[in-house]
């Protein structure tokens, strides 16, 4: 009877070290997922306890959302072809419609619409979105119609991760002006539409609006994306390109 009612104690003892050892991502602190490990002798028997697990929270890898090169095109005939750009200006009635877009053409509304609804869906916990510039198509008739398209793609992408927002940080890319590849540093107020785009859907400091408006470049700070010592640089490299058609007051770039 003793000996009956020792072996019942360890394999009573052996379920309530089990049931303790199981590792639940609920318990880990936020951020972190859960990792269990085995240890003892694999020689000696289970109910004398030598299996008794061990709970270690390991850090997730973070998630990042990455948006480039879109180039909306808010002129876009689903029965239109290249030849003209896809443009109503070459539309063919008996053609078969494309509404996601095809080669040779910038995407219409439609397929940007589909993607940013998947977003969320894809990366539900995204802690960084990074947009690389290039909301625009190219070559747009009309300035306000390029201001209209990057203010709703990036309203878009900001609506896509309400609350929390994850850290966000947003180019202006050589088609995102008017027309492409346009600059003019002297002037404080040239990307006025872009800056208050990227401000409503990522959020800017006072210091980070003034050098976007004016030149079309800013620097974050550690406190806004809570990793200390990273600092993210968004750059205008239109200053620089050869096809730039103004710049620092009207001066040509490169210089002769």
């Amino acid at each position: 009877g003793r000996l009956h009612r020792r072996h019942e104690g360890l394999e009573a003892g052996e379920e309530l070290r089990a049931r303790r050892g199981r590792c639940h991502s609920d318990a880990c602190p936020p951020g972190r997922g859960c990792l269990e490990a085995a240890h003892g002798d694999a020689r000696r028997p289970r109910r004398r306890g030598c299996f008794a697990r061990v709970r270690t929270c390991t850090p997730r890898m973070p998630s990042a959302l990455i948006v480039s090169d879109f180039h909306v095109e808010p002129l876009y005939s689903a029965i239109a072809g290249p030849s003209c750009r896809c443009r109503s200006s070459c539309s063919d009635p008996e053609s078969l419609p494309r509404p996601y877009g095809q080669r040779g053409c910038d995407a219409p509304p439609a397929l940007a619409d589909a993607v940013l609804a998947a977003a969320p869906l894809l990366v539900p916990d995204a802690s960084l979105i990074l947009v690389l510039g290039d909301l625009v198509a190219h070559d747009l008739p009309v300035e306000a119609l390029g201001n209209e398209i990057f203010a709703n793609v990036s309203s878009q992408i900001g609506a896509a991760y309400p609350a929390p927002r994850p850290y966000c940080v947003m180019t202006i890319g050589n088609n995102d002006v008017q027309p492409d590849y346009a600059s003019n540093i002297s002037d404080p107020l040239y990307y006025a539409a872009q800056t208050a785009a990227v401000d409503a859907a990522c959020g800017l400091l006072p210091s980070q609006l003034a050098t976007l408006r004016g030149g079309g470049y800013y620097a974050s700070e550690p406190a806004q994306h809570g990793v200390a010592g990273l600092r993210v640089v968004s750059l205008n490299t239109d200053i620089y390109s050869a096809k730039a058609s103004r710049c620092a007051g009207g001066r040509s770039w490169p210089p002769a």
